[in-house]
């Protein structure tokens, strides 16, 4: 579908954007600038992507881009950033006006939306701020986009003035135009056409082709299997592959799907079992100051993720139930869903009921309060199962955001001192992200990780609570229990404690 989405087309009247002015297949086109640039940043897709009428405007586009990449580090501090990112989409707004034409403001969105259309392909996956081919999948995508003998660029004066402001020309075949299904104006034929769920036929899917690439996952799974038992026991396991000789045809989708299944499954146990060591708990830690800058895709998502790449660095868990969505390349895809926490931390004895998001503002209550009470409630009737023995172990929820509301505070500190949500103690707990990082830091060094000293910070922050007499007054006493429990570890961590407090209006 995404190959086949063009403008002009039936659903965009397109009568009233001819092909004389539009002829562009966007997610070729902006594939294209992924796969030759190195990866597109949501800004850079936001600024240049949406102002391509063409296909073969690519070209010009890539070499805006790279023109983008010299200047922007030039300019100092997130103020000096922002105002070249203004002066720019300025710009494009003044030269497109001069033809009649208007670039609308909300481009972030619209960056936002197509990001996650093409991550949802499995084509593409994230590092850090740039939207880049998936792994292993680079020869895939170039097959997918260049079918046709690559024709040279076409050349205007703005072009060629980019070009010389690089002092290089763009790939060539940036420019390769794909031609756009005619009788776009006609309904029955282009939704015929738009529809049709089995073409294109993807090179991938020819018979011969999907039975190497099942034969290949089979071998990759393999070496999984025995890359994970090594990790694990220490042993060298052998495992060979597990496809017949001759591969029914009839069952190759579905075979297929289920080695990519195991494959992830195997991918992720290996992701977490290299992700335990001090030096990923300080590489974790400190990628929070990146998400927080949101110099990251999706920032919510990345959040989720690297808490949950935190808990596995500590290596003293159960067992970690993530609820995110990964993509094939373990980066973070969707966040959990609304009806689920974050992630549940299971240390034996006690569980942790992990809620991270950016809110710091007065929606923050609206859009958290009540869900991480509820989330932390249904823990607290799992863990007091028969069938898990019966024993009422302590399920604590901590509560991670940039800032502290008040009026967040306030509800979790009724909720837990006041047991006013169906007479049960809930013990939500508010840490900032600075406040976690500090709490979290010396387990990065060398200090040995516990989970029963994380139980005692956690167990601290609850008498503060059940101590206080007000929400605000539970904030400053989880800041002062925090830094009484970092004196214990030997540690003392300067750390800021940003609570959004209300500011009183002036009485005359």
């Amino acid at each position: 579908q995404l190959l086949k989405w063009q403008y002009p087309d039936f659903q965009h009247r397109g009568s009233r954007w001819p092909a004389l002015e539009f002829a562009i297949h966007p997610f070729v086109a902006t594939a294209r600038l992924v796969l030759e640039l190195g990866g597109l940043t949501r800004e850079e897709t936001a600024l240049f992507c949406f102002t391509m009428r063409r296909t073969e405007d690519a070209a010009a586009t890539a070499a805006q881009i790279q023109l983008h990449r010299q200047r922007r580090p030039r300019a100092t501090g997130r103020v000096g950033r922002a105002r070249t990112v203004r002066e720019t989409l300025s710009a494009a707004q003044s030269r497109y006006a001069a033809a009649g034409l208007k670039v609308v403001a909300s481009t972030n969105d619209y960056a936002d939306a197509l990001i996650r259309a093409f991550r949802y392909t499995g084509l593409f996956s994230v590092r850090g701020a740039r939207l880049v081919p998936a792994h292993g999948r680079e020869a895939d995508l170039t097959e997918l986009l260049y079918t046709r003998p690559h024709p040279a660029p076409s050349t205007d004066a703005a072009s060629d003035a980019l070009q010389l402001a690089l002092g290089e020309a763009p790939p060539i075949r940036l420019a390769e135009p794909v031609p756009l299904f005619a009788a776009y104006e006609d309904h029955t034929a282009f939704h015929a056409y738009y529809g049709a769920a089995d073409a294109p036929t993807l090179p991938w899917e020819e018979p011969e082709r999907f039975a190497a690439l099942a034969r290949s996952l089979d071998a990759h799974v393999a070496d999984l299997r025995a890359r994970e038992a090594h990790l694990r026991s220490g042993r060298t396991i052998l495992s060979g592959p597990t496809l017949p000789p001759d591969i029914d045809p009839a069952q190759l989708e579905e075979r297929v799907e289920a080695l990519r299944g195991e494959r992830h499954r195997l991918e992720r146990a290996i992701f977490a079992l290299e992700t335990r060591s001090p030096a990923r708990l300080r590489e974790a830690l400190d990628y929070y100051t990146a998400i927080q800058r949101k110099e990251v895709i999706d920032p919510p998502t990345s959040l989720e993720w690297n808490t949950w790449r935190v808990f596995l660095a500590l290596n003293a868990a159960r067992e970690i139930v993530p609820n995110l969505q990964l993509d094939d390349d373990l980066q973070p895809l969707n966040p959990a869903p609304g009806n689920a926490p974050d992630m549940t931390v299971d240390y034996g004895d006690f569980l942790v009921v992990v809620e991270a998001t950016l809110r710091g503002g007065a929606d923050q209550r609206q859009a958290e309060a009540r869900p991480v009470t509820r989330h932390v409630l249904e823990a607290q009737r799992r863990y007091r199962d028969p069938l898990l023995g019966g024993v009422d172990r302590p399920v604590y929820g901590l509560f991670l955001a940039p800032r502290i509301h008040p009026d967040t505070a306030n509800d979790f500190f009724v909720a837990l001192k006041y047991r006013v949500i169906e007479r049960e103690q809930i013990a939500a707990l508010p840490l900032t992200l600075a406040q976690l990082t500090a709490a979290l830091r010396p387990f990065a060094g060398s200090v040995e990780f516990a989970p029963e000293r994380l139980e005692r910070l956690l167990t601290s922050l609850v008498t503060a609570a059940l101590d206080a007499e007000t929400g605000d007054e539970w904030l400053e006493g989880v800041d002062a229990a925090l830094r009484t429990w970092l004196a214990g570890l030997g540690a003392t961590v300067a750390h800021a404690n940003p609570v959004a407090r209300p500011v009183p209006l002036p009485l005359f």
